[in-house]
C-alpha cells in the first residue's frame, strides 16, 4: 500500500470534546499510511483542539502528516470544509465529521477500489450509531450518475459528503466548493455537483463509516430559523 496515492482526510472541528478522541484515534490507526490529516478548527470554545494535540503525542509516526488550521472567527461547517479542501494536497479527499468515526481500513478499501476501477468517487455503506445500538445501513448508489443525482435531490439517497473518497480534481477543475453560510444541509448543495462532474462512481458493499446520531450539539440536531433560511 505504500506506493498508492496520497489521501487527505478533512475534519472540521467545532466544540466536539466529547467525541473527538474516538474520531481522531480511528483516523490515526488507519491501515493505510500515505495520508495527511487536515483538521480545521472553526474557533472551538471547548477543549477539542487540546485533545487532538494530546492524542498526537501517542502517534509520533503520524505527527508530520497532520495540519491543524485555525479560523480567525467562527465561519460554520461549509467554510470549514472549504478550508480543508483548499489546504489538502492529496489526490483524493475523504471528509470525516468530528463526532463520527471510521473503521481502521476505510482508506485502504476506498483507495483500492478507486485504483482498481479508475473511479473519481467511491462510496460505501455505513453504520448508524445511536445510544441504544449500532446498525449497518446500505447506501443507495441508484444506477448511473444521473439517477444518483436525482436520488440525492429527491432525498431517496442521503446527500452526505462524509465517508466518500473524492478525487480532488473534481473540486479544482470545476471550481466547486460548499456554499459558505449554508451550514445545515451544506452537502445537499455540494454532492450533486461533484457527482455530475465525475466520470466514474463505484461502491463498496461494506459499512466502513460510523454516523453518530447522539451528539445533541451537531448541526442536524439544532434546527433554527436561520439554518432553515
Amino acid at each position: 500500500m505504500e506506493n498508492l496515492d496520497f489521501v487527505s482526510i478533512v475534519v472540521p472541528i467545532y466544540n466536539v470534546e466529547k467525541y473527538i478522541r474516538r474520531c481522531v484515534e480511528s483516523l490515526l490507526q488507519q491501515t493505510y499510511s500515505n495520508i495527511e490529516y487536515v483538521f480545521v478548527d472553526d474557533c472551538s470554545t471547548d477543549s477539542s483542539i487540546n485533545i487532538v494535540r494530546d492524542i498526537l503525542h501517542n502517534y509520533s509516526s503520524r505527527t508530520e502528516q497532520v495540519k491543524i488550521i485555525h479560523h480567525q472567527r467562527n465561519r460554520g461547517l461549509a467554510a470549514a470544509r472549504n478550508t480543508g479542501v483548499a489546504n489538502a494536497r492529496g489526490k483524493y479527499i475523504i471528509h470525516v465529521d468530528s463526532d463520527d468515526y471510521v473503521e481502521r481500513n476505510i482508506v485502504e478499501m476506498l483507495v483500492g477500489k478507486a485504483e482498481d476501477c479508475n473511479a473519481d468517487i467511491v462510496v460505501c455503506d455505513y453504520f448508524v450509531d445511536t445510544k441504544r445500538n449500532i446498525k449497518a445501513s446500505k447506501y443507495n448508489l441508484a444506477g448511473d450518475k444521473y439517477s444518483y443525482i436525482s436520488s440525492i435531490l429527491e432525498r431517496k439517497t442521503p446527500p452526505c459528503i462524509w465517508g466518500k473518497l473524492i478525487l480532488k480534481d473534481l473540486y479544482e477543475k470545476n471550481n466547486l466548493s460548499a456554499i459558505e453560510g449554508v451550514n445545515f444541509g451544506e452537502d445537499y448543495c455540494t454532492m450533486p455537483r461533484l457527482v455530475y462532474y465525475a466520470e466514474r462512481i463505484e461502491k463498496i458493499d461494506r459499512p466502513l463509516y460510523h454516523y453518530v446520531q447522539y451528539n445533541n450539539n451537531s448541526y442536524s440536531k439544532n434546527i433554527s430559523r436561520k439554518s432553515i433560511e
